[in-house]
C-alpha cells in the first residue's frame, strides 16, 4: 500500500504528519537526507526512545549547529558525504514503513515546501529495496567526528552569507575534509590510499562499538557505583563489569553463539548481570584497578608534562597495566623481565615519549593518532600493536572513549550487538 504526502494545506498531507504516525516508540530509524537544518525534528524522535542512523551531505544549507546539537547523543550515529551528487531523501521507520521522495530533513521540507513523498509499507517490495539502499549508503559514508564537524563549522560560517560562493564552499569542504561520495557518484576520482581507507574503516567500526558500549553504560547509570572512588571513570568500571561477564558467562566461544539483536530480553539480562556483579567481590577491580593501576597510569600518562618527566621504568610499569601488553610476557622466554628488556632495546625512550604524547594528548582526530601509532614509522613502536593502542586510549582520554579490545567486543557481541570482534 502506498500513500502520498505533499505538504498541501488542502489535502492536509504534511510530511511531518507521516513522521508522527510512522515513528513508533523505540523504533530504529534510518535517514538519508542531503540537507539537514533543524535538530528539533530528530530530537522529537529521540524523545520516543528511537535509535537513529543519519546520513547527510556536508554542504550548504546543512547546519553545523543542528549537527552539534545531536553528535554527542548516544542514541544517534551520524555519517556524511561531501559530494553535491549525494541527494537522496529516504526515511525508514523500523521494519514497517518508509518515506521516499523530495523532502529534505529541514523544517520547511517536512512542513511547508511543495514536496512529493511516497509512503510504502513493508509489504511493498520497494521497502526492502530501500533498506538495502540505505545500508549501501551507510557502509560507504564517513563517520562524523567532532573534529570534522569543527572544520565544517568554520567553512560554513565563512561562506554562509555568500550564496554566490557555494561552489567554492563545496571545494573547500572536499579539500579540508576529503571527497566522500557514494560509490556510484565517483566520477574518475583518485583512488584512496591505505591510510585513508584504514582510518575510514576504523572510524566506522569504532562508532559501532562505542554506541554498543554506551547502551550498556546507560543501563549501568541506573545502578549505584561499585567503587566509592569517584575519580575512577565510569567507563573503566563498566569495562571491569564486561570482564566479569566474559569470565562468568561469555567464556570460550559462547559469546559467538548468541542471537544478534538488542531487545528487551537482552536489557533485562544486562540488568541481572550488573546486579550480580555489584554483589560480587572482584579483586582485580576493587583492589588492583581502583587502588593501583588507574592511579599509576594516570600519574605517568595523564599529561604531557608527566610523560616528559617519566623515566623508562615508570613508563614500563604503566604499560604493564594494559592487559593486552602485559599478556605478551607469555610469549617472551624469561617472562616479564625479558619483555621489558626487549622493549627497551627496540624503542628509544625519546621516541616512546613522543609517541605517547601524540597519542594521548595530541591534536586532531583520535583515530588518526591511533593510526599513527600503529603504522606511521615516526610514531610506531616495536611490540606495541593495535590492541595495546586501543586499550591505552580507553584508560587515558578526556572524551570518555571506552576501552575497546577483544574482551569487551566479545561481551558486546554476547549481548546481541553486531560489533566488530577483535582478537
Amino acid at each position: 500500500m502506498c500513500k502520498l504526502y505533499t505538504n498541501s494545506s488542502l489535502r492536509k498531507d504534511f510530511v511531518l504528519s507521516a513522521f508522527n504516525i510512522n515513528a513508533k516508540n523505540n523504533d530504529d530509524i534510518y535517514i538519508a537526507s542531503a540537507f539537514f537544518t533543524d535538530s528539533k525534528i530528530v530530537e522529537e524522535l529521540l524523545l520516543k526512545g528511537c535509535n537513529i542512523e543519519l546520513i547527510v551531505r556536508l554542504g550548504f544549507p546543512t547546519s553545523p549547529h543542528a549537527l552539534k546539537a545531536l553528535i554527542k547523543n548516544n542514541s544517534i550515529n551520524i555519517r556524511f558525504y561531501t559530494s553535491n551528487s549525494f541527494h537522496p531523501k529516504l526515511y525508514i521507520f523500523g521494519n514497517h514503513h518508509a518515506l521516499i521522495g523530495s523532502a529534505n530533513l529541514t523544517y520547511t521540507g517536512i512542513t511547508s515546501n511543495q514536496e512529493v513523498m511516497i509512503e510504502v509499507d513493508s509489504e511493498n517490495e520497494v521497502f526492502e529495496d530501500s533498506t538495502f539502499l540505505f545500508k549501501q549508503y551507510w557502509d560507504e559514508a564517513q563517520v562524523l567526528t567532532v573534529d570534522v564537524l569543527k572544520k565544517y563549522e568554520i567553512i560554513y560560517n565563512k561562506n554562509k552569507e555568500i550564496l554566490n560562493s557555494l561552489r567554492k564552499m563545496d571545494s573547500d569542504i572536499i579539500e579540508k575534509i576529503g571527497s566522500h561520495n557514494f560509490n556510484n557518484i565517483n566520477h574518475g576520482e583518485k583512488t584512496k590510499g591505505f591510510q585513508d581507507k584504514y582510518i575510514e574503516n576504523y572510524q566506522r567500526d569504532y562508532q559501532i562499538s562505542k554506541q554498543a558500549f554506551s547502551k550498556i553504560l546507560d543501563i549501568y547509570n541506573d545502578f549505584p557505583r561499585k567503587t566509592e572512588n569517584t575519580e575512577i571513570p565510569l567507563r573503566l568500571e563498566v569495562d571491569s563489569f564486561l570482564s566479569y561477564v566474559r569470565e562468568e558467562y561469555a567464556y570460550t566461544e559462547i559469546w559467538s553463539e548468541t542471537e544478534l539483536g538488542w531487545n528487551e530480553s537482552k536489557i533485562q539480562l544486562v540488568k541481572k548481570h550488573i546486579s550480580e556483579w555489584l554483589n560480587t567481590d572482584w579483586y582485580h577491580f576493587d583492589d588492583i584497578i581502583v587502588n593501583k593501576n588507574y592511579p599509576l597510569i594516570q600519574r605517568i600518562f595523564g599529561s604531557e608534562i608527566s610523560i616528559k618527566e617519566a623515566g623508562y621504568d615508570d613508563i614500563m610499569d604503566a604499560f604493564l597495566v594494559i592487559h593486552s601488553f602485559e599478556n605478551r610476557f607469555r610469549f617472551s622466554k624469561g617472562g616479564i623481565e625479558t619483555l621489558i628488556r626487549n622493549f627497551k632495546e627496540a624503542n628509544e625512550l625519546d621516541k616512546v615519549k613522543r609517541s605517547m604524547t601524540h597519542l594521548l594528548h595530541g591534536k586532531g582526530d583520535i583515530v588518526v593518532r591511533m593510526y599513527d601509532l600503529i603504522y606511521n614509522p615516526y610514531y610506531k613502536l616495536h611490540s606495541f600493536g593495535r590492541s595495546n593502542v586501543q586499550e591505552l586510549v580507553g584508560w587515558i582520554n578526556n572524551l570518555d572513549y571506552p576501552v575497546i579490545n577483544g574482551r569487551t567486543s566479545k561481551v558486546l557481541r554476547y549481548y546481541g550487538f553486531d560489533v566488530p570482534v577483535y582478537n
